[in-house]
This record gives structure tokens, C-alpha cells and sequence, in this order.
């Protein structure tokens, strides 16, 4: 499964901390997207590069660009959809998604 993160800020970092523990996830491919070209130094910074070589960055103008190629998009709270319905609604139900895993792994009461 090719896994898009949309955004690596406070809750970008902890969706790929969550998913790099998930042993349903472990042979997943995960890209983090952000405009802003730091969040590359930030996520070489955060990732062990020999254990978790299938995580992969993309930065710049163009980063949401090949949205339609992921099976699931976390678009996380502080980001916007992109402009196309299409996208939004994929990006809807792909945050949707990743809810329901969050909450099938919760330990306690939510």
C-alpha cells in the first residue's frame, strides 16, 4: 500500500510515528508531503534511514501533484484539501480512514 502523509507538523510526525509502529503497515510505502522544503531536513532528521527506508519525502510547489497515485492520504487537520472535488472528497474519506484505524488501535476508553 503507498501511504501519503499531507502536512509533517506536530500531527504530521505523529501519524508516521503511529504508522512505523503499525505491523499491519510495516511493508507499506509511506511519502510525507509538504510545501515547505524544511520539512525534508525535519523528516531525514526524525527517520532512521535503514530501518525505515520506505519512507520518502516530497517537497515544493508541485507536492500534491500526484495525489490520485496514493491507496490512502492523511490530510490531518491543519492542512487544507486540494482545490479539486475529487481530491477533497478522496482526501475526506481517506482522514476518515485513518480515524478508524486510530481508533481499532486505541487502548482505554475514547
Amino acid at each position: 500500500q503507498k501511504i501519503a502523509i499531507v502536512g509533517f507538523g506536530v500531527e504530521g510526525r505523529g501519524a508516521l510515528k503511529f504508522i512505523l509502529k503499525d505491523p499491519a503497515h510495516s511493508k507499506d510505502e509511506i511519502w510525507i508531503l509538504d510545501r515547505n522544503p524544511a520539512a525534508a531536513s525535519g523528516a531525514a532528521r526524525r527517520i532512521n534511514p535503514i530501518r525505515d527506508a520506505r519512507v520518502c519525502v516530497k517537497t515544493g510547489p508541485q507536492y500534491l501533484r500526484a495525489l490520485s497515485t496514493f491507496d490512502l492520504i492523511i490530510n490531518l487537520l491543519g492542512k487544507r484539501p486540494s482545490s479539486s472535488n475529487q481530491e477533497r472528497a478522496k482526501t475526506r474519506r481517506a482522514r476518515d480512514k485513518f480515524a478508524d484505524l486510530f481508533f481499532e488501535h486505541a487502548k482505554g476508553t475514547i
